[in-house]
């Protein structure tokens, strides 16, 4: 219906993705308000169906660019690459959640639904050319995150994480619409180009009101990324939330926030900009320290990867630093890697269990290489692509955000990087230890993980590992999208 700009109703081709997905969510809830918890796969695979067809809709259906929707919506390759990512990543959490959802006795079939609820809302913040319209998609997905946390309601750990990220998650909401306050009084409008134009006038550029508007805004979006010192919420909503949860706040989210980062970056010129790069140094290298040196002393698996993600958004920022299409292209290079070994690695998770409980505890890994040679060895290769060793994934990430650093002559910085992800290479390497060389000669029915495995996290790992471990053979397919994609915010 809205596929084609040239078909029915053409005026709304440019948002047909997003009009798409909530028409399908309204048919959803109504059949699982009829049909009930029994309901939940069936639903979530046609979530995953309306997912993949919107990617369709996005690649091939509607090559309309510009600005839209009396400038509230925004559409070109920057956009089109981010909303890919967001739903390929969101088809394969819910591909491999739903099963493990019937386990742990947690299927419910609202859950699929406010999966693609916060997809939609990414979708929005993606798109947004506008202060109300990024409000609007910030929301809409964050609503939809805070109930899911608080999914297993009878979890204690899992009802305080998703309390504390609602209270802080309100907070930051109250920065980004009190630091939009400070911009719109300045321009007189919300629209992105009209604040665009407000931070070309050097006579505004060192307007104490659009500094604050911009730090606050600058916090907010902060927030969602975890980035130090707004990371108080990961490490305990990461453990608290079970994991089918855990995997999307790790992954999907980070895309959406970072895009509007991005936008807002590269309009940054003048004098405004120096503070910009300023408040991004520090964030990247608190970020960095604190989530390497955290992790360093972390004994539970949803915290030590929560302080690795801290730390990975630490480095994307590098990207920045370059204030040209090659420093946003390496960050969505990246950012798309990284959510790759992430997946690999929950899919992992999702698999592992001993006397039917799941794996908490790093100590629980003991005698995986024993009773699961192919998950450990998946296991391995997501831990060293994510400490950044070469030959995989994580090295060429890695590589091409300090390759910008370098290149705009931020030396220090770069060294720094280094020397942490050295440091940081010790908590990965630790969990190979333990899987490979303690108790991989026991014989104690108690320390051996349970044999059965679900085929459909089978696959994601499988296909994520083969990515990450083959990814050095043709680098430039994903690094030549992402360049392109970047090469629309300059034009």
């Amino acid at each position: 219906m809205f596929v084609s700009s040239e078909g029915f109703l053409p005026e709304f081709a440019p948002g047909s993705a997003e009009i798409f997905i909530g028409l399908s969510l309204l048919m959803f809830l109504v059949i699982g308000a009829f049909r009930g918890d029994s309901y939940t796969r069936t639903l979530g695979y046609l979530c995953i169906v309306v997912a993949l067809m919107t990617v369709f809709i996005i690649s091939f259906a509607d090559k309309n660019t510009g600005i839209f929707f009396n400038g509230l919506f925004i559409r070109n390759s920057f956009t089109s690459f981010c909303k890919i990512t967001i739903l390929l990543t969101v088809s394969c959490v819910l591909w491999m959640t739903l099963r493990s959802l019937e386990r742990e006795n947690m299927a419910r079939f609202e859950y699929p639904l406010l999966v693609l609820f916060s997809a939609l809302g990414m979708l929005i913040m993606v798109s947004a050319n506008d202060l109300m319209s990024m409000y609007l998609g910030l929301e809409l997905q964050s609503f939809s995150l805070y109930i899911l946390v608080a999914l297993k309601r009878d979890r204690l750990i899992a009802a305080e994480g998703a309390l504390k990220y609602f209270i802080l998650g309100a907070l930051a909401s109250a920065f980004i619409l009190y630091g939009s306050s400070f911009l719109y009084g300045l321009a007189g409008s919300t629209e992105f180009s009209s604040l665009f134009s407000v931070f070309k006038d050097p006579a505004l550029t060192s307007s104490p009101p659009l500094v604050m508007g911009i730090l606050l805004i600058l916090g907010g979006l902060a927030f969602k990324l975890a980035l130090v010192p707004f990371h108080m919420w990961s490490p305990d909503v990461y453990e608290g939330s079970p994991t089918p949860v855990t995997v999307l706040i790790a992954t999907a989210p980070k895309i959406a926030a970072f895009a509007l980062f991005i936008k807002l970056f590269v309009h940054m010129i003048g004098d405004l900009n120096i503070i910009w790069e300023q408040a991004v140094v520090i964030l990247s290298v608190l970020s960095i320290a604190l989530g390497a040196f955290a992790a360093l002393f972390q004994n539970n698996i949803k915290r030590l990867l929560s302080y690795s993600a801290i730390s990975h958004m630490g480095y994307a920022l590098f990207g920045l630093l370059g204030k040209t299409y090659e420093g946003i292209g390496s960050i969505l290079v990246y950012l798309v890697l990284y959510i790759i070994m992430t997946l690999g690695c929950f899919a992992c998770l999702l698999n592992l269990r001993k006397n039917s409980k799941t794996i908490e505890k790093l100590s629980d890994f003991s005698g995986l290489s024993r009773d699961n040679p192919v998950l450990a060895l998946s296991f391995a290769i997501f831990l060293f692509s994510l400490a950044g060793i070469p030959p995989f994934s994580g090295f060429f990430a890695k590589l091409g955000v300090f390759s910008i650093a370098i290149k705009e002559g931020y030396y220090t910085l770069a060294v720094f990087g280094v020397i942490v992800t050295v440091i940081s290479a010790a908590y990965y390497l630790k969990i190979i230890k333990i899987m490979y060389f303690e108790g991989s000669l026991s014989f104690d029915i108690k320390n051996h993980f349970d044999r059965y495995v679900f085929r459909e996290t089978y696959v994601v790992m499988s296909i994520m590992a083969f990515i990450t471990f083959f990814y050095v053979l043709k680098p430039s397919l994903l690094s030549n999208a992402a360049h392109t994609a970047a090469f629309a915010l300059f034009n």
